[in-house]
């Protein structure tokens, strides 16, 4: 069973709009290092909601890892998590404004 150490998903996401950043793919289960969120806007701060949700489920404040962290503008959040993920499950975020790069990193492997 090899594991795939990589940039699992980037995105960026419409603002105000629950956004899959990342799902693992079927057949894999995946271990994600590292979520970094990006503002590349010149004129506003924003806001990063994101979530951990299981596969069949929907984002809800049991499955929130951040609720409205403040992005300040040019400036980048990083979490370093160590979260473990099944097949399906996935990590989803909202955003408030607009040219927010999302990134996941980390492994996936064959199950």
């Amino acid at each position: 069973m090899p594991t795939y150490y990589k940039i699992l998903g980037q995105t960026s996401p419409t603002a105000n709009t629950t956004s899959n950043v990342y799902v693992v793919p079927a057949g894999y289960q995946a271990v994600i290092s590292t979520v970094s969120f990006c503002n590349a806007n010149t004129i506003a701060n924003s806001m990063v909601t994101m979530y951990a949700v299981k596969s069949g489920e929907q984002p809800s404040n049991t499955n929130i890892i951040t609720n409205q962290a403040i992005l300040p503008l040019k400036d980048t959040l990083i979490f370093t998590i160590g979260m473990t993920l099944a097949p399906g499950d996935r990590i989803v975020a909202n955003v408030a404004t607009a040219n927010i790069g999302a990134s996941v990193f980390g492994s996936e492997s064959n199950l």
